[in-house]
C-alpha cells in the first residue's frame, strides 16, 4: 500500500468562501447555457463562428453552430470534473506528508484551490462562448 492509502479520509463541510465560489460558478454555468439557448435560433448555419483564438483574437473560423454546442459540453465537463475531483482531496499530491493533525487544514486549502480553479476555467470558457456568439452577429 502506498502513502496515499494511509491518508485520513475526512468529511469537511464547505467553508463560507467555498459556498460563495460554488454559487458564482454555478451561476456562470447556467448563464452559459442560457446565452446559447437564447441565441440558438438566431444563429444561422452560415454565420462565421470563431473556432480558434490567437494572441490577436480569432484567427480561424467555422460555419457550424454545433461548435458552440461542443464548447458548452466542454464547459459542463470541466464543471463536473472539478466538482467531483474536489470531493477527494486525500488523493491529491502534496509536498509534505498528510497526518491526522494537518489533514483538515491541508484538505480544506487544496479543495478551496480546486474550487477557485474551477471558477477561473469556467469564466474563461464562458468568455470564449460569449465572444463567439457576439461575433456571429457582427461578422455575418
Amino acid at each position: 500500500m502506498g502513502k496515499k492509502s494511509k491518508r485520513p479520509k475526512l468529511s469537511i463541510p464547505l467553508s463560507k468562501i467555498e459556498v460563495v465560489i460554488e454559487a458564482a460558478t454555478a451561476l456562470i454555468l447556467l448563464t452559459s447555457i442560457a446565452v446559447l439557448g437564447q441565441n440558438w435560433g438566431l444563429i444561422k448555419y452560415k454565420y462565421k463562428i470563431p473556432s480558434h483564438y490567437g494572441m490577436g483574437g480569432p484567427d480561424a473560423w467555422t460555419e457550424s453552430k454545433m461548435f458552440l454546442v461542443f464548447l458548452l459540453i466542454v464547459i459542463i465537463i470541466f464543471y463536473l470534473g472539478f466538482t467531483i475531483l474536489s470531493r477527494f482531496p486525500h488523493i491529491f499530491n502534496y509536498p509534505k506528508p498528510i497526518t491526522q493533525e494537518n489533514a483538515r487544514k491541508i484538505y480544506l486549502l487544496s479543495r478551496t484551490m480546486m474550487t477557485l480553479l474551477k471558477l477561473e476555467i469556467i469564466c474563461i470558457l464562458f468568455a470564449f462562448e460569449w465572444d463567439m456568439v457576439q461575433k456571429c452577429f457582427q461578422l455575418s
